[in-house]
């Protein structure tokens, strides 16, 4: 090599040597300015949250799926988003369960639970003392109905969470009215809901032009009555004043023989008897055995409630600010005596179908304390977008030297040392 070429190479490399060298110096003595990306548990969401808004190095946080933040902890993360910050959360664990509570019109104070979730997901239901397991259903949902408690857990899979419910006050609750002739029908709806606590007037016909009166029912109005129980064709001498009861915003039961008479209430038309399944009358299932006369051509805007099989046993409507329940079944008080299961399952059917159209005058909604246990993904989302992964754990905001620098610098200092020394020897 030239020695003229030889020298400007080692200048050069000497050059580049100290840019090298003084980098590598600058680089050393630079404050760290590494920002990283914070992720957090179910464990360490608070303390995040308070580190990560007083650390200015903190790019981002996120919260994983195992965290089911509260009201307070989702306020502060929309709080940090709409200040800049960057914030994201990722659902892989966090069970897409909705939680509804509806305190029901009963004697004993109770709350129907109702839960969505993926057709066919276990939730294991229960308070402190005895657990459930359901399965949710074709729709994606289901419901139970339980006594009066202050909270209760709910299971997916390995993931669980507390649901702290309000007090569920039984709504104030007035009389019930049971029209019909003498029977063991109406006898017997009379047992079940006054065993259950209602407190219920009655007008029973015993003989044409003789009518037994009990309690308070010559006149009917939401002010007094909470229902109306139509046991049979004896209900068509008060058609008119049950038709204005209702349309005030009173209930309706109405059973198969005083459907024909109450047409105008009715949620549809009553078919041809369908007998039952006599076998079934002893088991948990008797209301299988029970001859049923299927509702046909439903009022539009009626809703069916119950069903054998394409028919439909139990429907109902709304007429005027009231609501009506058309009951298919004939002789429900055989159901009474065919088990020894026989009286609570009856007595339950009866308060149900009558609370489920009973006038209080409050409503009986209870919404639970904190929306995001009620449903954690959804309150999420609505919060803070649709999930996103995690980002990288580590990012710097100043400019890095590659990691190959300080081996460039040793080959350029062996270069210059190697030409220097066959310099020396020429």
């Amino acid at each position: 090599m030239p020695s003229r070429v030889r020298q400007w190479f080692e200048w050069a490399a000497r050059l580049g040597l100290l840019t090298g060298i003084a980098l590598l110096l600058w680089r050393a003595t630079r404050p760290a300015d590494a920002r990283s990306a914070v992720v957090a548990d179910s464990r360490s969401l608070v303390s995040a949250l308070e580190r990560y808004s007083v650390d200015d190095r903190s790019t981002s946080l996120h919260v994983r799926g195992a965290a089911r933040p509260g009201q307070m902890e989702r306020d502060w993360l929309v709080a940090l988003r709409r200040m800049g910050a960057t914030v994201t959360w990722d659902s892989e664990s966090l069970p897409a369960v909705a939680v509804a509570q509806e305190a029901l019109a009963d004697p004993v104070a109770s709350a129907r639970i109702m839960l969505a979730a993926g057709v066919g997901t276990r939730l294991v239901v229960g308070d402190a003392l005895v657990n459930d397991t359901v399965v949710a259903t074709s729709t994606g949902g289901t419901s139970l109905v339980l006594g009066s408690i202050d909270t209760f857990s709910i299971g997916v899979g390995t993931s669980s969470r507390v649901v702290a419910l309000p007090p569920t006050a039984t709504p104030p609750l007035r009389r019930v009215l049971v029209l019909g002739s003498a029977g063991w029908e109406t006898r017997f709806t009379l047992v079940a809901l006054e065993e259950r606590g209602w407190t219920t007037s009655v007008r029973m016909a015993v003989s044409p032009g003789v009518i037994i009166q009990q309690g308070d029912g010559d006149r009917l109005d939401t002010a007094r009555f909470a229902a109306v129980v139509a046991v049979d064709g004896s209900a068509a001498a008060r058609a008119s004043e049950i038709a204005r009861f209702v349309s005030m915003g009173g209930g309706l039961v109405v059973l198969p023989d005083a459907a024909m008479v109450l047409r105008g209430l009715a949620a549809g038309i009553s078919g041809r008897v369908s007998a039952g399944d006599a076998d079934r009358l002893a088991t948990d299932s008797a209301r299988l055995a029970l001859a049923v006369r299927p509702l046909e051509r439903l009022v539009p805007g009626s809703v069916p409630i119950e069903r054998r099989g394409r028919l439909v046993t139990v429907a109902g409507r709304r007429y005027g600010l009231g609501r009506v329940l058309q009951v298919g079944y004939e002789d429900l008080w055989r159901w009474r005596l065919a088990s020894e299961q026989g009286p609570d399952a009856h007595r339950l059917w009866w308060t149900r179908a009558v609370g489920s159209v009973a006038f209080t005058g409050l409503a009986v909604t209870a919404p639970l304390s904190d929306p995001g246990l009620a449903a954690p993904v959804a309150a999420m989302a609505s919060a803070l977008g649709p999930p996103t992964r995690a980002p990288l754990s580590t990012h710097s905001s100043s400019p890095t030297l590659p990691p190959w620098t300080l081996g460039l610098l040793l080959v350029i200092a062996l270069l210059e040392w190697a030409s220097r020394r066959f310099r020396g020897l020429e």
